[in-house]
């Protein structure tokens, strides 16, 4: 749970929190995270808290939000091994390595 006094920011100990749930499996690859105002009512902290929680968890790959639907657990599978971004929904790794674009400046003629 949420500690106040805790030397941790409110929103690192709720992205735990909600980590820690997804890990158990509580919230199954995706599947929706409660909305934020049933995350208010059930941590007591502030819509803040929560967006930095969320948002955080997004940077690290662990959700992805769908924009006017929600935020959902992202499958383990589709994150990102060297960046941990989350990949879009059904996208996987090809394992293919991307070649270098040639830089735009050697690309342009100039007269």
């Amino acid at each position: 749970m949420i500690d106040i006094s805790d030397y941790l920011p409110i929103y690192i100990q709720l992205a735990h929190t909600l980590g820690e749930r997804i890990d158990s499996g509580e919230f199954a690859p995706h599947t929706p995270l409660p909305s934020e105002p049933e995350l208010l009512e059930i941590y007591k902290v502030s819509r803040a808290s929560v967006r930095s929680a969320l948002d955080f968890l997004r940077k690290g790959g662990r959700v992805y939000t769908q924009h006017g639907k929600g935020t959902y657990v992202s499958d383990p599978v589709s994150r990102c091994p060297c960046c941990k971004q989350v990949l879009p929904p059904g996208h996987k790794l090809s394992g293919e390595i991307p070649q270098p674009v040639e830089h735009p400046n050697k690309m342009l003629t100039l007269p």
